[in-house]
């Protein structure tokens, strides 16, 4: 009895173990579709209206997506690497990137708001003066979202992504 007993609760820790391999390995591979669908949108924004903006998370399988064109904001919301919503807000101000200095970005950011190595993600590809700038923050975006900056661009786009909802996640 002892024995068929062993057996029985070896075989409930193999297929334990067998369950929790395939879901992280699940998880794993939607994160990489998701982050590589993120990086094809961002470049396609880019190519069309000269900017491109996303918010991530690190080891999450969703992101935000958005671009600025003439005279509305163009969001997609992606999970598991796929679109699952797309948004656009019509009649905003056009967008002037010019007065953004990546430099200062940086040091803007991680003034109220640690760098996460392991977390927030919040990126962009611009044209500033015909030249592209690609930066990626390690940043929390909640805290991110209660900054108050001395850059207009900075301040418009912590603006859009509260009015917009762009960061309204469930984890």
């Amino acid at each position: 009895m002892g024995s068929k007993r062993r057996n029985r609760v070896g075989f409930l820790v193999a297929l334990t173990f067998g369950l929790s391999l395939f879901v992280s390995c699940s998880t794993m591979h939607y994160i990489k579709v998701n982050h590589n669908h993120t990086e094809r949108l961002l470049n396609s924004f880019y190519q069309k209206n000269g900017n491109a903006f996303y918010l991530s998370s690190t080891y999450s399988t969703f992101s935000t997506v958005w671009t600025y064109e003439e005279d509305r904001a163009v969001v997609y919301r992606l999970q598991n690497g796929r679109i699952r919503q797309k948004l656009s807000f019509n009649g905003i101000e056009p967008f002037q990137f010019g007065s953004l200095i990546p430099e200062n970005l940086e040091k803007e950011l991680y003034q109220d708001c640690p760098m996460v190595l392991d977390g927030d993600m919040f990126g962009f590809i611009i044209d500033i003066d015909h030249i592209r700038h690609k930066d990626d923050y390690p940043v929390d975006i909640s805290c991110m979202k209660r900054g108050n900056y001395d850059s207009v661009v900075i301040m418009r786009l912590v603006n859009d992504i509260k009015s917009y909802h762009l960061w309204e996640v469930e984890y």
